[in-house]
This record gives C-alpha cells, sequence and structure tokens, in this order.
C-alpha cells in the first residue's frame, strides 16, 4: 500500500487468504483495493468496479471480496501499482445507475492522458465521504490529463471534500527526468451533454513543496453545466504562478456553464479555453470571507463570457474579494488573451472587487441597496 494513502478507520477484515465479505458496524468502514491492471481496458464486465472479484479487503494484497460493493459502508481505492502507460478508463459497470459508496481514493503515477472514472448514460454517484485524488506525473515535459469522465445526464454527488493532491516531487523530476510541467486534474462531459458535479464540503489543491521546472503546477478544467461547492474552493499555491483554473473548456459553441462556490481562496489563474463561445456564470454563495487575487483569461479568438454573481448564502457574514490582477496571456497554438467580466451583480453579501481600468466589460449593479459592491484599483 502506498505511503501517502489516507488512513481511514475500517471494519473487522478476514484473516488467511479466504474470500470473504467485511460488513461494516457503526462508526467502521470497509477498505476494498481495486486489483485489476489499470494498463488494461476498463471496457470489461469482468473489470467492471461492480464485480466483487476486483477488490480485495484491507490492502491491495489482502484478501478477496464477496460483499456487495455498491455500499455506502465501503471506501474504494484505485491505487497504481505500475505507471500507467496507456490510456484506458475505470467504470463501475452497468448493473445500477445509483451508486452509494464512502470515500474514494484514488492514487495514481501517470504518464498518459487517462479517464481515472468514468460513469455511463443516467449514472449517479453519491460519495458520503471524502473524495481523494493524488497524482503523480511520469510525462515529459507535457502535462498529461487525468479526467473524470461523466456521460449524458450524469451526476456525482460529494457530502464531504475533495482534495487533489500533486505529489510529483523535485528529486524524482530530476533523477527521472519526467513530471516537469506537472498535473491536469479534468472534470468534463462525453461530447459535452448535461451532467453535474456537487462537493457540498470544500475542494482543496495542494503540489509538494519541492519542485523542478514547473512540477508543481496544477490545471484543474472544467466541462461540464453545473458546477457546485457547498463550501469554499482553496487554490492557494505553495508558490506564484503554479495553479491554474480553466473554469470551461468545451469544442462546442454556445456552450453554457453555471458555478457555484461558497468562496475562492488562494491565488492562481482563471480562464476559459473553450474555443468558440461559452458562457460561464460565476456565482458566490458564500456564508463566510474569503479573498482571491489572480489573473483571467480567456481563448484567443473565442466569444467566452464570464458572469460574477455574489449572492451570499449568509448576508451578514457572506463576503468575497475578488482581485483581477492584468496578464494572463498565454501563447502558442491555444492562445489566451487577458479577459474581461461580461458583468458583475450583487444580490445578497458584499463583494470587494479589485478591478484595472477595463475588467468589466458590461454591466455593474446591485439588486438591492443593502448590497455593496466596492471597486478598488
Amino acid at each position: 500500500m502506498r505511503s501517502n494513502i489516507k488512513k481511514i478507520v475500517f471494519g473487522a477484515m478476514c484473516a488467511g487468504a479466504l474470500s470473504c465479505a467485511v460488513f461494516a458496524q457503526e462508526g467502521q468502514f470497509t477498505d476494498l483495493y481495486y486489483n485489476q491492471d489499470l494498463n488494461t481496458t476498463g471496457w470489461s464486465a469482468d473489470r467492471y468496479m461492480q464485480n466483487p472479484a476486483v477488490w480485495n479487503v484491507g490492502s491491495q494484497d489482502g484478501p478477496l471480496f464477496d460483499g456487495e460493493v455498491n455500499s455506502a459502508s465501503n471506501n474504494l481505492y484505485l491505487v497504481s501499482q505500475d505507471p500507467l502507460t496507456s490510456d484506458q478508463s475505470v467504470l463501475f459497470g452497468y448493473d445500477s445507475y445509483n451508486w452509494n459508496v464512502h470515500d474514494i481514493v484514488i492514487d495514481l503515477d501517470n504518464g498518459v492522458n487517462y479517464r481515472i472514472l468514468h460513469l455511463v448514460p443516467n449514472q449517479k454517484l453519491q460519495i458520503s465521504g471524502d473524495f481523494d485524488i493524488t497524482l503523480k506525473s511520469l510525462a515529459r515535459w507535457w502535462m498529461p490529463e487525468n479526467r473524470i469522465a461523466l456521460d449524458e445526464n450524469v451526476s456525482i454527488t460529494v457530502d464531504g471534500n475533495l482534495n487533489v493532491a500533486n505529489s510529483t516531487a523535485k528529486a524524482e523530476v530530476d533523477e527521472g527526468n519526467v513530471g516537469q510541467n506537472g498535473v491536469k486534474f479534468v472534470v468534463s462531459s462525453e461530447n459535452y451533454m448535461p451532467s453535474s458535479f456537487e462537493v457540498k464540503g470544500n475542494v482543496a489543491f495542494k503540489s509538494e513543496d519541492t519542485y523542478s521546472y514547473w512540477s508543481d503546477n496544477i490545471l484543474f478544467s472544467l466541462g461540464v453545466t453545473s458546477f457546485k461547492v457547498g463550501g469554499y474552493v482553496d487554490m492557494t499555491e505553495t508558490r506564484a504562478g503554479t495553479f491554474t483554473w480553466d473554469l470551461c473548456k468545451t469544442a462546442n459553441d454556445n456552450y453554457f456553464s453555471d458555478i457555484s462556490v461558497g468562496g475562492l481562496e488562494g491565488g492562481s489563474a482563471l480562464q476559459i479555453s473553450s474555443a468558440h463561445s461559452a458562457t460561464v456564470n460565476l456565482t458566490f454563495a458564500n456564508s463566510s470571507a474569503h479573498s482571491y487575487s489572480g489573473t483571467l483569461a480567456s481563448r484567443a479568438g473565442s466569444d467566452n463570457k464570464l458572469n460574477v454573481t455574489m449572492d451570499a448564502s449568509d448576508a451578514q457574514n457572506g463576503r468575497q474579494t475578488l482581485i483581477i490582477k492584468e496578464g494572463g496571456a498565454v501563447e502558442g497554438d491555444a492562445a489566451m488573451n487577458p479577459s474581461r467580466l461580461d458583468s458583475v451583480t450583487v444580490l445578497n453579501g458584499t463583494l470587494n472587487l479589485g478591478a484595472y481600468n477595463g475588467l468589466v466589460n458590461g454591466d455593474l449593479y446591485e439588486r438591492q441597496a443593502r448590497n455593496i459592491v466596492r471597486l478598488y484599483r
């Protein structure tokens, strides 16, 4: 078992090599480890996550599981024992369209683009605990994509927190000549059909505190119609210029994405990399005070729009400081230019908007007199 995997309390384990089922008792959970080769296609009934035979109990070399995988008493671990070298997918399968598990822990060493979790059309996933993702890049001078793929009418709900970590360390980069560009974490719809992802707790991004070149970079990319965070999104960087949140990346024209967060913390880069005309509606539903400072950019030649709304769930205490600095340009085939806000609206709470001249392209207004927009440059 990898040493950096989070320890979780689990129920009684079976002795010996016999197949067994472990039933959760009050306050206890069963840790199940996926035992299939992640470099082999996941599109096979005997490899689907719904199959008890693809899980070991307690560790990667523990006894086989023979109970019900689809249970809120189970913690599911997807851990790469060998580096990922083949572009594949991991799927639950088709036996159930409603999944409910406790924690999901994904820990991968990846040198290719990979669907770390793929939900088929109309499938719903409820994670009653946390969703922890640790990624290490083994790619040479490029950023591998680690993707949660959502088919049409799919939803994921996390009752706890979503934690994403880049575990690429300087020593490994220098010794192996890999991982120089960091990692990419993507949540997107297949064919950009309607889908949703909700985290009721917080979303946090972290990198190793050592780096070589850009190995500590994290690019968080969305391509869903609805993304909601009940808590706040923490993009506090280990060092400046390492985290980027791509609010919308699609190949579709006239794509709309609604993003609601209970606050945005830290400093990094915001961007919309859709090549055509995506509209992102970003709502701050804060119940407490949060502060963010970074740049804003959009795909060169596109007609992308970002509308910001402050609609605090607690009008008295909900405050968001949003400082958009000049900059954010990216050169290359998918060039990014500094962008502007299309509109800013305050319904409830306080929005402190730090803006440079020309940042707001369209409307800037308040709906109610008691709400405050503070502009400063």
